[in-house]
């Protein structure tokens, strides 16, 4: 009797991890969310007036907002966009080392990436993003003649991510995470990004 009690209570307790591992993941369907935090840019861009730029105060406050599509508890598929802080620069003149006129970046990017993610408990999650950002560069500088000069640069750049979540609940997790664009093409432009994430999941 008494082995039949404990069998009983130890099939029970299983059931009952079972289902409890099932109500805590993360529910499957469409989300939203934000992440704040900071953000590291690295500006550099050579013309054709051989000159080159030196990107300086170019760390501050950022944020993201995102949405994507959650297939099932190891992948998703997300779509964001991310704003920098304004970098400040100056640029040089390469062969007098002169500098010629200063101003700003203001950078952002729109990315499209793939998420991976690896359940570590019924709540807690690690999870890797890859996919692509297309990056837009807007400059704003002031040549010492006082005009006023401003040029747009567009790149699509690969992009990643690493971070942790929790589930405060199956439709609400929070993350921390880190995010990388890297440096490529006529812009040799790489950012950082870390932060701290909340999403809701809708119910489907």
């Amino acid at each position: 009797m008494f082995k039949k009690v404990i069998g009983k209570t130890i099939l029970f307790a299983a059931l009952t991890l079972c289902l409890t591992n099932i109500a805590n993941a993360t529910v499957p369907g469409p989300y939203v969310g934000g992440q704040f935090g900071y953000g590291n840019t690295d500006y550099a861009w050579q013309d054709g007036w051989n000159f080159n730029s030196t990107s300086t105060d170019s760390s501050g406050p950022a944020g993201r907002i995102f949405g994507g599509y959650q297939f099932n508890r190891y992948f998703t598929i997300e779509l964001g966009y991310l704003q920098f802080s304004a970098a400040h620069v100056k640029y040089y003149n390469i062969f007098t080392g002169q500098q010629s006129y200063s101003g700003s970046v203001n950078e952002n990017a729109i990315d499209l990436m793939a998420k991976g993610i690896l359940p570590i408990t019924d709540k807690f999650n690690a999870y890797a993003k890859l996919g692509a950002a297309y990056v837009t560069a807007k400059t704003t500088y002031v040549p010492y003649d006082s005009f006023m000069i401003g040029e747009t640069y567009h790149e699509v750049l690969p992009a990643g991510a690493i971070g942790i979540s929790y589930d405060i609940t199956p439709n609400v997790p929070v993350d921390l995470s880190y995010m990388h664009i890297q440096h490529g093409g006529d812009i040799d432009y790489s950012a950082e990004f870390f932060s701290l994430g909340i999403a809701y999941h809708f119910n489907m």
